[in-house]
């Protein structure tokens, strides 16, 4: 990837626009679990650009909560309650939404911070991909919404919610916290016992003494890629009743499938080998909808890899339902993972994310991401 994302302002690192439907898998039956992947981008200390391809960052998704029906055992919901009123005994602690096996303490926050949905992140997962690379310590009377506190080594995450301002000090600070499957809960940083002075503290007990980072200048774009195969949510969206996920219009007899073989990032690229020489009507092509903000212009990356490409528009990223906006065209021939943008402004507030192959050649397609431009 060449160059790096713009500097972000602001008090929050800023949110993403949001989806039509989860871009990890609208459809997947419940008591499932399927597999997303971002891209981390941001500066680290004292302002400098670091990794300028960003750093990938594997989460869950599970389809499965508390109180459902679903072929998986579930913990009971009232020994989670009991097990929490007897943890959160001190502290101060007030519970503030319902437990849920949805998202964790990082997964929590980066949800949030970022707007990512609710995911499985793991607390080392988070400190290493997101916070060590691109985090600033911070100390306590500094405090400012949007801050994360951290616990020990990295074993617990939680967010500031209201900072007390310069030099105000913890005892103004409100931070919320959800370890776990647990409920989220809120409270003051210190009081008469709180997180930052009493050691008897749940959470300093379980993880360790907290200390407060700032991630500020981060964004957080969502991969749509092929993790768990050529699989939801690819297949959903304009034309997808009648069809497979991949499916072929007129005489084209392209075959496409998640490749294992030298993926960009992650495990899987998505391999497309199309026979078929270009004529009207005749391609083969899968989709997916995402949300967008009307009239907001967007960028849209793509990694890709080509062997005898018959034409320059033999495979092209399509955004609009009518196949118009067209902002991605590989070029013909051969050649290894080369990145391609294109970017796109829309009246309306979904992009139809539309693979299309319509010439003979093969080519490999991973790490699609759309960010807005700001």
């Amino acid at each position: 990837m060449k160059g790096h994302t713009s500097r972000i302002t602001g008090a929050l690192a800023l949110a993403s626009f949001g989806f039509a439907q989860d871009p990890c898998a609208a459809q997947a039956p419940q008591g499932r679990t399927c597999s997303m992947t971002f891209k981390v981008y941001g500066y680290g200390i004292n302002s400098d650009p670091q990794y300028p391809d960003g750093i990938t960052l594997f989460v869950t998704k599970r389809f499965f909560d508390f109180g459902q029906v679903v072929n998986v055992k579930l913990p009971d919901i009232n020994k989670q309650l009991e097990d929490e009123a007897k943890k959160y005994v001190r502290g101060g602690y007030a519970r503030i939404g319902p437990p849920t096996m949805t998202e964790d303490c990082a997964g929590y926050v980066m949800d949030n911070m970022w707007k990512t949905g609710k995911y499985v992140v793991t607390a080392p997962r988070f400190y290493e991909k997101v916070l060590k690379p691109f985090g600033e310590r911070i100390p306590w009377e500094k405090a400012e919404k949007g801050d994360i506190v951290m616990y020990g080594e990295g074993g617990h995450f939680a967010l500031v919610v209201r900072g007390g301002g310069p030099g105000a000090g913890p005892e103004n600070t409100t931070i919320r916290s959800k370890d776990g499957n647990e409920s989220v809960y809120e409270t003051m940083a210190a009081k008469k016992v709180g997180v930052v002075y009493d050691r008897e503290d749940a959470l300093w007990r379980a993880y360790g003494k907290p200390i407060l980072f700032r991630a500020r200048f981060v964004k957080i774009n969502p991969l749509f890629g092929f993790e768990d195969g050529l699989a939801y949510p690819w297949g959903t969206g304009q034309y997808a009743q009648g069809h497979s996920i991949w499916w072929n219009s007129g005489r084209c007899q392209s075959v496409a499938r998640a490749d294992p073989q030298k993926p960009h990032s992650g495990q899987m690229s998505l391999h497309i080998v199309n026979p078929t020489p270009m004529e009207p009507g005749t391609y083969g092509t899968t989709q997916q909808e995402v949300s967008i903000l009307p009239a907001k212009k967007y960028r849209v990356r793509m990694w890709a890899r080509a062997n005898n490409l018959a034409s320059a528009s033999a495979v092209q990223i399509i955004v609009d339902k009518e196949w118009r906006v067209r902002p991605i065209s590989l070029p013909r021939g051969t050649f290894d993972w080369t990145l391609f943008t294109g970017v796109f402004t829309l009246p309306t507030n979904v992009v139809d994310l539309r693979i299309i192959c319509q010439d003979r050649g093969e080519v490999w397609i991973d790490d699609i991401e759309i960010e807005s431009i700001h």
